[in-house]
């Protein structure tokens, strides 16, 4: 009897085993994320399997299966670890960590990034020896800043009190330096 040859992992698999493996080099490290496109420069780097030029093209589907391989295995799902690069948000990718954990779909891109920050602190707690006891979910530090700086921004543009007589601004006493109203 002849054994039959197993056929070659396709590429999928072997991107999954070295993204599976990248991120839980990222988690080691308490607060760090990845970028998509530095995970697919890594993840082909080690595998030593060139994908196409368009990332979203194939990062995607390996995504899909290190969530799908993180659920099965009862792992905290790393691709929470996996953000925008311009944003530092957590792409629709992370819908698959979602759904395979049986929640409803997130109803916006705030609630996705709620629900990946939970997941990363999951992931740090698992794999990085170095997690504060204070430690709790956090965004991604680009996504933070830039919700700083939105936050600061409303702040300033919000008008401070004004006299309903004249339309001056009022002084900090709340009484009219033009008309004394």
């Amino acid at each position: 009897m002849t054994g039959s040859i197993a056929p070659e992992r396709s590429a999928n698999e072997i991107w999954a085993d070295a993204a599976h493996a990248v991120l839980q080099a990222v988690a080691a490290d308490y607060g760090a994320v990845i970028t998509a496109k530095d995970l697919g420069i890594q993840v082909q780097q080690q595998s030593g399997v060139p994908a196409g030029p368009v990332l979203q093209r194939w990062i995607n589907p390996v995504l899909g299966e290190v969530a799908a391989r993180c659920q099965d295995a009862g792992d905290p799902p790393l691709i929470s670890l996996v953000v925008n690069k311009t944003d530092g948000r957590v792409g629709a990718a992370y819908d698959a960590v979602v759904s395979a954990q049986g929640l409803p779909a997130p109803a916006d891109n705030d609630s996705r990034d709620q629900l990946a920050a939970q997941s990363r602190q999951e992931c740090y707690q698992r794999y990085c020896d170095s997690v504060p006891s204070s430690a709790r979910p956090m965004l991604s530090p680009t996504l933070q800043a830039a919700l700083d700086k939105e936050r600061k921004l409303r702040k300033s543009m919000e008008q401070a009190p004004r006299c309903p007589t004249c339309n001056v601004e009022l002084s900090r006493t709340g009484i009219c330096d033009s008309c004394d109203m």
